[in-house]
């Protein structure tokens, strides 16, 4: 490896560990909250891993690097970084974990006094502003976020207008995934688990997120600012 190339790795790597600093910090914000957002906690969740995979790769292009009494300083780090990681990681999915226990043991005492409170009504579809979602995986998780919030968990909408919803804001492969279901309830619920099947893997959008950072042009030199911005902007995108 040419000397411009080795210190635009290292670059590649701090740029890497700048972002999962950044996003370790948020995460730790939220679930210092007395409430913390469980939409936000997944969503950091998702970047950290995203993250994490990058930094796994340029560690290992750094490794050539190294010189023999930079070794033990260096594994050290790599070392810190990891753990913090598997720390957070942890502490998400106990965040997550315990409010999804406590959502079901609520959801079977709530059901009758909401049956009882909430009566039937025909309600005027409100318009919004949600992006439509054309199967972009690594568009999912943003997608998603919003179209539960204001449809898939709103009380006043019945199944059947949250799937004409649905349909409406779907496109390209998303929409042809669904689009010939009829709108009924029961295939509302089977539309969103095979939406959520197809695009919404931790695992596909990981995959997807590595591909599009794998895709930037090679950096040859250290002062190639076009292609160094652009894989900063890949990195740091959310």
């Amino acid at each position: 490896m040419t000397e411009d190339a080795g210190i635009v790795t290292k670059k590649k790597r701090a740029v890497v560990r700048t972002a999962v600093t950044k996003c370790i910090s948020q995460l730790e914000k939220e679930l210092q909250k007395t409430e913390p957002d469980d939409i936000a906690v997944e969503e950091l969740l998702v970047h950290l891993e995203q993250k994490f995979e990058c930094l796994k790769i340029v560690d290992k292009e750094c490794e050539p690097l190294y010189s023999p009494t930079e070794i033990d300083k260096e594994i050290e780090a790599v070392e810190q970084y990891f753990d913090k990681i598997v720390t957070w990681r942890f502490r998400a999915k106990k965040q997550l974990g315990k409010n999804n226990k406590f959502k079901s043991d609520s959801d079977s005492c709530k059901t009758t006094e909401d049956s009882k409170l909430i009566e039937p009504m025909k309600v005027k579809l409100p318009k919004l502003i949600i992006p439509k979602f054309y199967g972009e995986i690594n568009q999912w998780l943003s997608f998603w976020n919003s179209f539960k919030t204001a449809i898939h968990d709103n009380n006043s909408l019945n199944s059947i207008d949250k799937f004409t919803y649905l349909k409406g804001l779907l496109g390209s492969s998303a929409l042809a995934t669904v689009e010939g279901f009829a709108n009924t309830a029961e295939n509302y619920a089977k539309a969103v688990e095979i939406l959520k099947d197809r695009f919404g893997r931790k695992d596909a959008i990981i995959n997807s997120h590595m591909q599009k950072l794998l895709s930037v042009t090679p950096l040859k030199r250290s002062d190639d600012t076009k292609v160094l911005r652009q894989f900063l902007i890949c990195v740091k995108r959310k």
